[in-house]
Parts: C-alpha cells; structure tokens; sequence
C-alpha cells in the first residue's frame, strides 16, 4: 500500500466502501468545475444523471482493470476532503486519480502528493506518469512538477515525469 505520511493537519488513510457518498460528491463537484454545462440545454436532472453515469463508469474502469490500485481517502480533522488513487505497474507508477474538495485547493496538497509520486517512481526505478484531461487546470501543476506531454490522446494527455524541466511551456496542438 502506498500511504503517504501526515501533511501538516492533512493526513491518508485507505479508502473504504463507507467513503463512496463523500467520493461520488467530490466527483460531482469536480466534474461541474471542469465541464461546460451551462453551455449545454440539458436540464439540472440530465446533468446529474450524466455525472453519476460517469462516477459508475469510472469506478467500474478501476476496480475491473486495477483492483491492486492504492486508493486513499484525503482527511482532515477526519473530515475527507480528497481522494487519491496511485497504480503501481511493474513497469511504471501511475497516477490515476486526484480530486481535492474546492475549499482545500490550494494549500500544497497536491504538490506534496506529486513530490511523493515523483519519489515513489525515483525510488523503483520506474517512470511516472499521468493522464489528464485537456481541459484541467492541473496541467499546469503538473508542468511545474517536471511532467511532459509524451503523447496526445484526444480528450486526454499522457504525461510522463522528466528529470530536466519540460522547457517549452506550450500545450502540444
């Protein structure tokens, strides 16, 4: 298990099945921040049975394809307020998911988390990757923590840590 020390009054803890109503908010939350909606003419009910399709969709995706990912539960003053799920490969280690409630962004705790990622694959002697989405603001995040766009998906990024800063500051076209 890849459980990561105290940040401060953040601490990690294991994810259990008692977590899913407080993840599928989170999920919600963080799927309205990024997605359009308002551009769109569905309905309020339309919106959230989209959100919640996908929240299955997802949840399904990881427990079929990685049942050994790591997957923990962000708390504070055992209030939750993330979740992060790492996927160790024998090959790589992976970042597959990191959602953090609005109210806790910006206060390091992601680029703590991206700094113990980053060691996590230093250490074994893998590469360390991530998928993101094109439209995520944690892009940036993750260009500043020495990320490179290695491949163009189509909605997503493959993005892999690089020793040397990535230089060009540009998102691939």
């Amino acid at each position: 298990m890849f459980l990561l020390d105290p940040l401060g009054e953040y601490a990690f803890r294991p994810a259990t099945e008692t977590d899913e109503a407080f993840v599928r908010s989170l999920y919600s939350i963080t799927l309205r921040s990024q997605m359009p909606f308002e551009q769109t003419n569905l309905s309020s009910d339309e919106i959230e049975t989209l959100i919640q399709y996908q929240f299955d969709a997802q949840t399904l995706h990881y427990s079929s394809n990685y049942p050994f990912a790591d997957i923990s539960i962000i708390h504070r003053n055992d209030e939750p307020v993330g979740r992060l799920i790492i996927i160790e490969f024998e090959d790589e280690v992976r970042l597959g998911d990191l959602m953090i409630m609005p109210a806790h962004q910006n206060r390091g705790i992601c680029s703590y988390i991206m700094d113990r990622y980053v060691h996590r694959g230093l250490e074994t002697n893998r590469p360390i990757r991530l998928h993101v989405e094109k439209a995520n603001r944690a892009f940036n995040l993750y260009q500043r923590k020495q990320f490179a766009v290695v491949e163009d998906l189509s909605s997503h990024w493959l993005m892999e840590y690089q020793h040397e800063p990535h230089r060009s500051g540009t998102v691939p076209q």
